[in-house]
């Protein structure tokens, strides 16, 4: 008997569904993990200085049940910068913490910072990547015609993680105008203006 997989989608869905956030586009970092604390029985979170999770920006311990995140990276993700990469730190441990993953792991800036000998880590990270952008920009909250841009503008996404999550949804769903870099930067920079 074949055992179906369920897509990077549809997990990051199903995650959506449970906290009963699967119609918004826009996630706010506080309210997600408040749902979360309610969804599983036991989990909480705390902030702490940063050095103390260097080089990390927040962890999921499995044995405490708590995402630990740094002070400023949840200030940056819930100021009125919304900072895109703190924002997917964020939500990156409260996939880890969905999934029942175990041990503790974090949100390092770079995949390059595992060592090459923990290739069964940098699957778990790359997949949990996945599906964190499929969690924050969902294909069926995407707009005909989106580009890196408007992901990036709607989702609170950094540009990077836009693009990535854009050339998924484009690859396998449907083709968009790309904007140039100079408007995607002005698109950035007018968000940041108005949140001020």
């Amino acid at each position: 008997m074949t055992k179906i997989v369920p897509s990077d989608e549809e997990i990051a869905r199903g995650y959506r569904k449970r906290l009963g956030v699967d119609e918004f586009l826009w996630l706010d970092p506080m309210t997600i993990l408040n749902k979360l604390r309610h969804a599983l029985s036991g989990v909480n979170f705390e902030t702490v200085p940063q050095r103390d999770l260097s080089p990390a920006l927040a962890k999921w311990d499995s044995g405490a049940k708590l995402i630990r995140i740094g002070i400023e990276t949840f200030a940056a993700a819930n100021g009125p910068e919304c900072d895109g990469h703190s924002r997917f730190s964020i939500f990156h441990e409260v996939v880890h913490a969905l999934a029942g993953h175990k041990g503790q792991v974090n949100r390092l800036h770079s995949r390059l910072e595992i060592p090459a000998y923990a290739r069964k880590l940098r699957a778990l990270e790359s997949e949990t990547d996945r599906i964190t952008a499929a969690f924050m920009a969902p294909r069926h909250l995407i707009q005909e015609g989106w580009g890196a841009a408007q992901i990036a503008f709607f989702a609170g996404m950094s540009a990077d993680s836009a693009r990535i999550r854009f050339e998924e949804i484009r690859g396998r769903a449907r083709s968009a105008k790309e904007l140039p870099d100079s408007v995607v930067q002005l698109l950035l920079d007018l968000k940041k203006g108005s949140k001020s």
